[in-house]
């Protein structure tokens, strides 16, 4: 069997220079979604998947109430004046009452309208007198009532399968008496980190070593994503103790993330290693900068997608390609993270060809937003990374961006939640 049979539009080989709208659409293409469901109580479905219609089970409002504490009256008051029918209001969660014509009662927020009113006007718009309530302008019928079923309808369809739960959403289904939701699993993810110079923070290191700092940035990444972080694991550059790995992560996640070993030099496994341990994979070249070589493949039912071991061009690869397995798994459309044009106030030099993701500062000039690129460009500098609001997206037809020009930008928080 060949790689093309198990991965639709990917060559066993290392492709020519794929764009990046393409990249994600073939790696969208050969990811099945998670069939898996599961009942859970609706305040722990935020982020998930609906796997089935959900319709009202009840009128909102379920009945006539007030919009506001003040008197409920019943028309037929003289010259704007009122009886009392009661010292005591009618509170939320009371009965409900009844009151004649030209009658007027306290009543509170969210109380039920007494039979026979037909307005209620607010504290500050009345005078309150021994026994009786008078009006300091005109309050028109209906005023201040929230009539039953003014929002929803019993019936009225509320969220579509596929609908990705929120908490307003939540708010709605609880609001209709839902207590559970069959939602679509999280995805499991696994994350293998790789390098023969890579140590643990915290343990001891040599002069040539660097500390491990994909892993927990990657960990951290899945957990705001949203997903079900099942194991997290570093290997050496060995093929067949990569292979191991792989293998062994594969039966737990439905998502391998490798990060470090996905070019093309001596010294990187993951297209190898994958094969060795019997799964499918392909070399990929993407235009983009940083985060050009990536390596996708699948073992048994999990998918395997292998970045760049640098950390800026691994997190640029996460919130494109990462972005777009995990939208597949979910059943969900894989798209780039939303962003908007904002006038740039320094220069970017560039060479056209790629897809340029440059960490960017956004300030306030002249009461609009400007943006600046932050220091010299590469895939594993740090620093601008970090002081950064989020990632300038320059096309890849674009050479130099002059300052005064407009740029895509989309901050972190959006690029971080899928």
């Amino acid at each position: 069997m060949t790689c093309d049979d198990e991965l639709p539009g990917l060559s066993a080989g290392v492709r020519g220079l794929l764009s990046v709208k393409e990249a994600i659409e073939l790696l969208a293409s050969a990811v099945a979604p998670i069939e898996r469901s599961e009942i859970i109580p609706i305040e722990k479905a935020a982020g998930l998947t609906v796997r089935c219609n959900l319709a009202a089970l009840r009128d909102l409002p379920p009945f006539d109430q007030s919009a506001m504490d003040g008197f409920a009256l019943s028309g037929g008051g003289r010259r704007g004046v009122f009886t009392l029918a009661a010292h005591d209001g009618i509170r939320a969660g009371d009965g409900t009452t009844r009151i004649l014509p030209g009658y007027a009662r306290g009543i509170a927020t969210g109380a039920p309208i007494p039979d026979g009113a037909d307005r209620v006007v607010m504290l500050e718009h009345a005078a309150l007198g021994s026994d009786r309530l008078v009006l300091r302008g005109e309050v028109t019928k209906a005023a201040n009532i929230r009539f039953k079923g003014e929002d929803v309808r019993e019936g009225d369809h509320l969220v579509a399968v596929g609908a990705v739960l929120d908490v307003r959403k939540i708010a709605l289904l609880a609001a209709q008496g839902y207590r559970t939701v069959e939602v679509r699993w999280r995805p499991r993810i696994a994350i293998l980190t790789t390098g023969n110079e890579v140590r643990q923070p915290g343990g001891p290191i040599d002069a040539t070593s660097v500390y491990d700092a994909n892993g927990p940035m990657l960990t951290a990444a899945a957990a705001r994503a949203g997903l079900d972080l099942v194991q997290v694991g570093h290997c050496r550059d060995d093929v067949e103790r990569l292979g191991e790995a792989i293998e062994a992560m594969c039966a737990r996640a439905d998502l391998v993330l490798v990060s470090g070993g996905s070019s093309t030099g001596e010294g990187d496994h993951t297209d190898r290693a994958l094969r060795a341990a019997g799964g499918t994979s392909a070399k990929l070249s993407i235009a983009m900068k940083p985060g050009k070589p990536a390596v996708f493949g699948k073992l048994g039912k999990a998918t395997v997608l292998g970045i760049s071991g640098n950390t800026v061009a691994a997190y640029v690869s996460w919130i494109t390609l990462g972005r777009a397995v995990v939208a597949a798994l979910r059943g969900r459309p894989s798209t780039l993270p939303r962003s908007r044009r904002i006038l740039a106030i320094n220069e970017l030099k560039r060479r056209s060809g790629r897809m340029e993701f440059a960490p960017a500062k956004i300030s306030l000039v002249d009461g609009g937003d400007t943006l600046e690129f932050l220091g010299k460009g590469g895939s594993a500098r740090l620093q601008p990374l970090a002081s950064a609001d989020g990632l300038a997206m320059v096309e890849e037809s674009r050479g130099n961006v002059s300052a005064g020009e407009m740029v895509s930008f989309f901050p972190f928080r959006d690029a971080e939640e899928f």
